[in-house]
């Protein structure tokens, strides 16, 4: 439609121009000669810097550094390609199509999710801008959380390289009525070029404003990595002043029922021995519960109630040199086998998740709480199986050797001492 318009629009110049010609005078000639002069002019002038530099682009990187030097950002502080709450994606194509968009944003929801998730000290970006070289868009994230939420584990393979994103969430995304919404703008259009730069002036505007509007999630997936978070930035402060008590316990406090720090940078943390007070940062400390939400549901809260005693266990016990699995390998594993089991079969019981060689039990600790119940745990030594029947109280921990032992008799004994407490139970 719009080159269609071009045409009809071209045509009506060139048509007025041969009038014009075929009657003029001298003087008239003149006249023609300067308005063609002043066309050519406009012609000229009517890309836009930031079209014109985007144009000269040859591939996705020169589309990305033409675009941020037309913009006036400075790549250094577009860490990742965010800057001030605004995700960018650049294509190194003209033209935005829907499939293409669907791309991009597939691509900038892998960042997104990334950042939800796993990263801490990075804030969810609010918008996401993507920019070929002759149209740009802008979006709001929150539109398409459904597609990046926790939930879509099972439906997209998230473990894919942004720039090759799951084809799957790129047809979902698609058929989706809210990518049709979204506004694409011609560049090459004076007005909608402005429109774009005031639209993007406005989305880092908002995000510049103190705190971001989205907050991260505490989950029991990442949970270690926000607690270590937290640590960097108050431990210092309530060292020394704790007594015995694990750091781990005023998190867990601070984030089920702690509350503002008031302008003295007082914080009050009601701990099962009490209530306390302790002076923190009040900026770190406010900005901290501005970027995550505090724990409000009934379930997660129980669920982290349980990984405290093994989170204090496990610093302690990495610190003293301890053989030690990074639960981010833990995470993966137990990962793959929900995708191919099931969340649900897993935490009812189901199936029976059996670490043969457990040792302290570090890949225990990312398990679920729920999963725990259904878990068996197994190590050679009886130190070890002592640690992990006190670190995990909820399954079934015993001594053995599963280079040794036969699995076959491991489990008749099991049955057999079944039997006799029954019996015992039923005298």
């Amino acid at each position: 439609m719009r080159k269609k318009n071009e045409e009809i629009l071209n045509a009506a110049a060139t048509s007025a121009k041969n009038t014009a010609a075929g009657s003029a005078t001298a003087g008239n000639a003149t006249a023609a000669g300067a308005a063609d002069t002043a066309e050519t002019t406009n012609t000229a002038a009517g890309d836009s810097a930031l079209l014109r530099a985007l144009k000269t682009a040859g591939n996705a990187q020169g589309v990305r550094a033409n675009f941020y030097a037309a913009t006036g950002i400075i790549e250094e502080q577009a860490k990742g390609d965010v800057y001030s709450g605004v995700l960018f994606v650049f294509r190194k194509e003209k033209k935005i199509s829907a499939a293409r968009l669907a791309s991009m944003l597939a691509q900038a929801l892998y960042t997104v999710r990334k950042i939800r998730y796993e990263e801490t000290e990075r804030e969810l970006p609010g918008r996401v801008c993507g920019v070929c070289r002759e149209e740009a868009v802008l979006l709001r994230v929150q539109d398409f959380s459904a597609f990046y939420s926790r939930r879509t584990d099972k439906e997209y393979d998230w473990d894919r390289a942004p720039t090759s994103p799951c084809p799957v969430l790129v047809r979902d995304l698609l058929s989706s009525a809210q990518l049709y919404r979204v506004k694409t703008y011609a560049l090459a259009n004076a007005d909608e070029e402005r429109a774009f730069r005031a639209a993007l002036a406005g989305a880092c505007g908002v995000q510049l404003s103190m705190f971001p509007k989205e907050k991260k999630p505490i989950t029991e997936d990442n949970f270690e990595k926000v607690y270590e978070y937290w640590a960097s930035l108050f431990a210092f402060y309530l060292d020394g002043r704790r007594g015995e008590k694990k750091l781990a316990e005023y998190f867990l406090a601070d984030a089920l029922r702690g509350g503002k720090a008031n302008k003295n940078g007082k914080v009050e943390f009601l701990l099962e021995s009490g209530k306390e007070t302790h002076r923190l940062p009040e900026y770190e400390y406010n900005y901290f519960w501005s970027v995550y939400e505090r724990v409000a549901d009934e379930t997660t809260a129980f669920s982290l109630r349980r990984k405290i005693d093994r989170l204090g266990e496990d610093e302690s016990r990495r610190m003293q040199g301890e053989f030690y699995t990074p639960p981010i390998f833990a995470q993966k594993a137990y990962g793959y086998i929900e995708r191919v089991i099931g969340k649900r079969k897993l935490e009812s019981g189901e199936y029976r998740v059996w670490d043969m060689a457990a040792g302290s039990g570090n890949l225990e600790f990312t398990l679920p709480a729920a999963v725990l119940p259904y878990t068996y745990i197994s190590t050679i030594g009886e130190e070890d199986a002592m640690y992990c029947k006190r670190v995990f109280p909820y399954s079934t921990v015993f001594s053995y050797d599963y280079l040794n032992d036969d699995a076959k008799l491991l489990f008749e004994k099991r049955r057999r001492q079944r039997l006799y407490r029954n019996r015992r139970q039923e005298l």
